[in-house]
C-alpha cells in the first residue's frame, strides 16, 4: 500500500486527506531547533527574522498546495452545496 501523499492532487473524497493541514505546524520546539541550527549569534532580531522566514516558507508552500488543488476544492465545495 502506497501511503505517500500526492500534494499536487489531494483526494478530497478521502477523509484522511481532507484532514491534512494546509499549512505546516510551527511549534516552539521547531522554532527553537531552527534558531539553534540557523542563527550563529542569537539576538531578538535574529529570532524575529527566523520566525518570519519560517512563517513565510509555510505560507508559500500552502499557497502552492492550494493552487495545485483549487479545481478539486472548487468541485468538492460545489458538490457539498448541492447536498
Amino acid at each position: 500500500m502506497n501511503t505517500s501523499i500526492d500534494w499536487k492532487n489531494i483526494d478530497l473524497k478521502s477523509s484522511f486527506e481532507r484532514d491534512l493541514n494546509l499549512i505546516e505546524n510551527l511549534t516552539f520546539e521547531t522554532l527553537l531547533l531552527e534558531i539553534d541550527c540557523n542563527i550563529p549569534e542569537i539576538t531578538k532580531g535574529a529570532i524575529i527574522n527566523q520566525f518570519k522566514e519560517d512563517i513565510s516558507s509555510r505560507i508559500e508552500e500552502a499557497w502552492e498546495v492550494f493552487g495545485d488543488n483549487l479545481d478539486s476544492i472548487y468541485s468538492a465545495a460545489k458538490q457539498k452545496r448541492k447536498n
